[in-house]
């Protein structure tokens, strides 16, 4: 049996029979050397948090609002199991976090990186340490997610080269399996609960752009299953409904050239036999893009925002209600430059926004009513993509990818405290490089 296959039926079965195994996986106690930035109020960069109500801006960890309660509780600290794989050792729910980020900066700051670095998420004190390790994966990065059991990371390329990487320690990361996916430019990827099918959303101005499904096995191997591709032109995003793994929101279409698709917000059901459409609903009335849409824990709240340069509608936010298999409008908020990607809170109470251009990252309170805006985070430089801690005494503290001005590419540490809220926790530079931001970003959950 080769290392790799040791590390893996080891760290799979929770076992630590093997030495040398054991020997690489005690290089998780390696926390490198890199040393998180404080938030500095005196830095040039505007670095603040505006609270929402300012008399309440020094409560950062007020308790959750009594009202309503809109979200569903954390998940179990033991991840799913895919079925036939053999019962894995879960990350536990107090660990150290491994972050792998997009690094897509070279010598050359028009030739785009391949690789992604391995950094180390301290659970005592949230600081972001960087273990200076990188592995290629042979496409520029757009977007890293993690199997709920936290060993393996799957990693999107642009242009549709998806790979499994093993991550077995901060020190310790390995390419299990890559396929190649439709031609389309790539940029969101959902897990299934169980972790055997990954959903990605892909866009093209053909139907070869939508989404695609790719089976994982136990050991990482991936199938991409034609028969379950759904075809829709312009595919940015897509989002189960918490509480029904059986439908799903897709963000795709476009109503400015031919053939024109109106329809870009859809509500899909999902089955064995795969996705199929149950209402389409037009949002915006010309072009729509977006890093990732959201919806609210309860599922009664649907998150569209639009960063499209070529929408009169580009920098909104529109907040759909989902009741039954209907959606509608509920409200639309406007005077949001480049709203980018939205991450939703464990309890499902609070939306974070990111806005590229004005570095912000903006926290919604969500109700059954809509939105109400809460704190914002200024001085998240080209604030990109986003990834959240799921569980444990960690859990709701986010990763952001961005840059700045004067210390270059760099990961933002926040924390979301309550409904509306949003502190920040750090600043940890990613040192050598152009200053191009780094992109993707992933978090074992």
């Amino acid at each position: 049996m080769n290392l790799r296959r040791m590390l893996l039926t080891s760290t799979l079965l929770g076992l630590g029979a093997c030495d040398e195994a054991a020997s690489v996986l005690a290089g998780a106690a390696d926390s490198g050397s890199g040393t998180p930035t404080p938030t500095d109020a005196t830095s040039p960069e505007d670095d603040t948090i505006v609270a929402a109500d300012q008399d309440a801006a020094a409560d950062q960890d007020a308790a959750p609002s009594t009202g309503t309660d809109l979200g569903v509780a954390p998940g179990p600290d033991t991840g799913p199991t895919p079925v036939g794989c053999p019962e894995r050792q879960t990350l536990p729910a107090d660990a150290d976090r491994i972050v792998l980020v997009g690094h897509r900066f070279t010598d050359a700051p028009e030739r785009r990186g391949t690789e992604v670095r391995a950094l180390t998420l301290r659970g005592f004190d949230t600081a972001l340490l960087d273990n200076g390790q990188r592995l290629d994966v042979g496409e520029a990065p757009s977007r890293i997610v993690f199997a709920h059991h936290g060993l393996f990371a799957f990693v999107l390329g642009e242009d549709g080269l998806l790979s499994s990487v093993l991550v077995s320690a901060p020190n310790a990361l390995e390419v299990l399996d890559q396929v190649q996916l439709p031609s389309a430019g790539y940029g969101d990827l959902r897990v299934s609960d169980d972790d055997s099918r990954l959903f990605i959303a892909g866009s093209n101005v053909t139907t070869e752009a939508g989404i695609s499904s790719v089976d994982v096995d136990c050991e990482g191997a991936l199938t991409l299953v034609d028969k379950a591709h759904f075809g829709v032109r312009l595919a940015d995003s897509l989002n189960f409904v918490p509480g029904r793994p059986d439908r799903a929101v897709l963000l795709g279409g476009q109503a400015v050239f031919d053939p024109v698709d109106p329809l870009d917000v859809r509500l899909l059901s999902y089955g064995e036999a795969g996705f199929s459409l149950i209402e389409g609903v037009d949002v915006y009335s010309d072009m729509v893009s977006a890093g990732r849409i959201g919806v609210s824990g309860d599922g009664s709240i649907v998150l569209i925002p639009n960063d499209s340069p070529f929408s009169e509608e580009g920098g909104q936010l529109a907040v759909l209600g989902l009741e039954g298999d209907t959606l509608r409008e509920i409200d639309r908020l406007v005077d949001l430059p480049d709203a980018r990607e939205i991450e939703v809170s464990s309890d499902g109470r609070t939306a974070l926004l990111t806005q590229i251009e004005p570095g912000i990252v903006r926290a919604f309170a969500l109700s059954p009513d809509g939105v109400e805006e809460g704190d914002l985070v200024r001085g998240v430089g080209l604030a990109d993509h986003m990834a959240r801690v799921h569980r444990g005494p960690m859990t709701d503290v986010v990763v952001v990818s961005a840059v700045s001005p004067v210390d270059g590419s760099q990961v933002q540490v926040l924390r979301i405290t309550a409904p509306g809220r949003v502190t920040r926790e750090s600043i940890t530079p990613l040192g050598e490089g152009s200053s191009n931001i780094p992109g993707a970003i992933g978090i074992q959950p």
